[in-house]
């Protein structure tokens, strides 16, 4: 959660309150069809409407609420329901899948190089 800094100029809006207009306008078009689902209409009054769908459906954000932040509750995921603690150290007795898997991997070099009108500095 970020706190607004200064107010902003002119017309201008929220970043959320845009996505949430254009993730509306492209189900009004009726290029993607809506679903009954209970946060797919994209109508959010506030920030912490949008975090309680994301602990709605996101596990390991289950537990992480406007509210707790705004109280002073340090989390860090997962935090698995609204009494957990959070996981302020992840992997302590084993890791999530086992050891770690290494994969070989070829080398792709990237398609621009630094020159004189973009130096890599």
């Amino acid at each position: 959660m970020v706190r607004k800094a200064v107010e902003p100029p002119g017309e201008a809006r929220q970043d959320w309150r845009i996505l949430a207009d254009l993730a509306k306008r492209i189900l009004a078009a009726g290029t993607i069809k809506i679903s009954d689902a209970p946060y797919a209409s994209w109508e959010y009054q506030d920030t912490a409407q949008i975090m309680m769908e994301i602990a709605a459906l996101t596990p390991s954000y289950a537990g992480v609420s406007h509210e707790r932040i705004q109280r002073g509750d340090c989390l860090q995921w997962p935090v698995k329901g609204d009494q957990h603690p959070g996981t302020p150290i992840l992997h302590v007795d084993q890791f999530a899948r086992g050891k770690g898997r290494f994969a070989p991997i070829e080398h792709i070099p990237p398609a621009e190089m630094p020159d004189a009108d973009y130096p890599c500095f």
